[in-house]
């Protein structure tokens, strides 16, 4: 196997296990419904592209902002998006949830170690070639009465900040991607309400 040489950094914003079970069951559908030629995503959203992994102190930071971005509210997902993933290959696409989240920049996110941000940020589901058929990207599937799609429209709270890292490799000369997702950084629950507040 020949790693290639390109491995990419991201910071990922990373939803909780149940969430990601439920989006796992909406995955699996849209293969099973016929969406071919796809590679698997690792049920993170990619929120811009890294010169270099960032810090423990870093990552604090990105939490604390998304949450405060957020605050007693949920991540909300309408519908299906797809995002260029930039330094991949100039041909793909990432595919997935749209998640409604204010620009990475204005969360406080302004590390200089950022070299792009995606938009719109998107939970990935899929990479896919550019010109896969367009049935599978529309909000139709999206608006049925799948009872995975039900729950991944209750949207999720918790949440973590990571490093994530991306590199292509090669083996039998067929490309196919590995990644890691670094130490989880969860954002800051709400504080319990009292008489005071």
């Amino acid at each position: 196997m020949e790693t290639k040489k390109n491995k990419l950094i991201y910071i990922a914003l990373i939803p909780h296990r149940d969430f990601r079970i439920a989006l796992r069951k909406y995955a699996d559908s849209l293969v099973k419904a016929g969406l071919k030629n796809v590679y698997q995503f690792p049920f993170a959203a990619p929120l811009a592209q890294l010169s270099c992994a960032m810090t423990s102190d870093e990552l604090k930071k990105t939490a604390k902002s998304l949450k405060l971005s957020l605050g007693s509210k949920k991540f909300q997902i309408q519908k299906t998006a797809v995002t260029e993933f930039k330094g991949c290959n100039e041909n793909m696409n990432l595919f997935g949830l749209h998640l409604q989240l204010d620009e990475p920049n204005s969360l406080c996110i302004d590390n200089k170690k950022i070299i792009s941000v995606l938009n719109p940020p998107v939970i990935g589901t899929f990479l896919l070639p550019a010109d896969t058929q367009k049935q599978f990207i529309y909000d139709d599937f999206f608006k049925s009465n799948n009872e995975n799609i039900s729950i991944l429209r209750l949207g999720f709270r918790a949440a973590a900040a990571a490093n994530m890292f991306w590199q292509p490799a090669e083996k039998n000369k067929e490309i196919f991607y590995k990644w890691k997702i670094d130490k989880l950084y969860w954002l800051p629950k709400n504080k319990p309400r009292t008489s005071a507040d």
